[in-house]
């Protein structure tokens, strides 16, 4: 059985987040998902955080960028 690059995203977000670990590091858990799929991981990310996990997330979505409660932008910022 094969799965698509965005089932296999958030497969392994779901993984670290039942893991339960304290911080989750994400490297664009939003590219290539429908925004439909995309908003399902943000909610997933929003709640976690609410729970105390913290997040690390690398992206360019400006999505990720909202539900963020500090952002940090290498090279030129917007």
């Amino acid at each position: 059985m094969r799965i698509s690059s965005g089932e296999r995203r958030r497969l392994a977000i779901a993984s670290a987040v039942v893991r339960g670990y304290d911080i989750i590091l994400l490297d664009e858990p939003t590219v290539g998902l429908d925004i439909e799929n995309k908003v399902r991981v943000l909610n997933t990310i929003v709640s976690t955080a609410d729970r105390g996990v913290s997040f690390i997330i690398a992206s360019h979505d400006p999505l990720v960028e909202k539900i963020s409660t500090k952002s940090i932008y290498l090279g030129d910022e917007p």
